[in-house]
Formats: structure tokens, C-alpha cells, sequence
């Protein structure tokens, strides 16, 4: 059996091989992660000093004349949601791109209230302390993206309010007043504070 290869095959062979050795390598793709995990965080609004959802204090007591708020009552204040809340949301990074994660809190925190002087009324109820902290609003619109960082589907808004804390870190204080406690009784008696307080009393 007799094979002729020519002269030029060989160098068409040998081009060809180059070619296709040099065309298929892929283009690099910039990692974003799994499409709803990665997302991109718009800013279209911030307002800070804002008063936020109230709290209540860690004491309570029952209206006779020795029943006084001072200063040293602690509370906890922790990040809502007011839009957005069957998104997943990275507070660290809308705080970041809104500019005021040194001023704010991303967790829960424990505040103390500081210049507070405040008697329940005298009567058959129970008191405890509101607390309305300042926080920073912050609104935008949140992008899931794709592994190539392209948008894997519509933007969704978010509204998030954020505690605001001092530089060494305590929480700010904010308007501070006298509640009736709801889970102890006589809380709808006449002369009982026109407060009530939002979440259960500590006995």
C-alpha cells in the first residue's frame, strides 16, 4: 500500500493545528457566585437622626412613689427591614456603600440611658421606660447577578433602618418617656401612662 502526502497538505495540516490551538481557550469569567446569592447594592436614599421603632427598658416597676426611671437603664436596638424583607440582605454592604458604616450598627446592640429622670404615675399598674432611638434610613434597590456578573433577574427594593451608634461604639440615645406595661395587669386603668409599651415588660 502506497500513501502520497504532499509538500502543502503538511503546511495546511500544520496551520490549521495552530489555529485551533490558539482560537479555543475560553475568556476568563469574573466570578459573582450563584444566581440570588451575589448581588449588586444601589443607594437612592439616606436620612439620618431619624427616630426609629421603639423599645423598652429592662426594668419595670409598679406605680407607687418609689417608682422612678434614671439613667443606667439598658435596652437593645437591632436593624428593621421595611422593604425588602423576603430578600436576603448584607447590612455591611449597604451601610458601606451608603457611607455610614462607622456611624451604624449592622447587629443587635445594648444601649444604657443616659440623662433620664422619669416617675410611673401612682397607681395599680405597672411601668417601664420607651425608648425611641435614632437611626439612619437607608433605601435602594438590590440586582441579583449571575457567575458572569450580569443581572439574573429584576431589581428589588429595600428600605433598612439601621441603629446609629457614637464613635466608641455605644448606641445614641434618643426620646425617652413612661409606658404601661400591657402583660401586667390594670395597663387600660384611668391614670395609667397613655403610653403602652410595644413589647413585653421585664417583671
Amino acid at each position: 500500500m502506497h500513501f502520497s502526502i504532499s509538500y502543502h497538505s503538511l503546511i495546511l495540516a500544520a496551520y490549521l493545528g495552530v489555529f485551533q490551538a490558539t482560537a479555543l481557550p475560553a475568556t476568563p469569567v469574573e466570578p459573582c457566585g450563584s444566581p440570588g446569592q451575589d448581588v449588586k447594592y444601589a443607594v437612592s436614599s439616606t436620612t439620618t437622626n431619624q427616630l426609629g421603632k421603639p423599645v423598652v427598658g429592662d426594668y419595670s416597676c409598679v406605680g407607687t412613689s418609689s417608682c422612678n426611671f434614671q439613667d443606667g437603664n439598658e435596652f437593645s436596638v437591632t436593624v428593621q427591614v421595611e422593604v425588602g424583607v423576603d430578600l436576603s440582605l448584607d447590612f455591611e454592604d449597604i451601610s458601606g456603600d451608603a457611607g455610614v458604616s462607622t456611624s451604624v450598627s449592622v447587629a443587635t446592640e445594648s444601649g444604657t440611658t443616659q440623662s433620664v429622670s422619669a416617675s410611673c404615675p401612682v397607681g395599680p399598674w405597672t411601668c417601664a421606660l420607651i425608648i425611641w432611638p435614632p437611626v439612619t434610613v437607608v433605601s435602594g434597590t438590590q440586582t441579583p447577578l449571575y457567575t458572569n456578573c450580569k443581572p439574573a433577574g429584576a431589581a428589588a427594593p429595600y428600605t433598612v433602618e439601621f441603629p446609629e451608634k457614637m464613635s466608641n461604639g455605644q448606641l445614641v440615645g434618643g426620646r425617652v418617656d413612661v409606658c404601661a406595661c400591657m402583660n401586667f395587669k390594670y395597663w387600660a386603668n384611668e391614670g395609667a401612662p397613655s403610653i403602652q409599651c410595644p413589647q413585653d415588660c421585664v417583671a
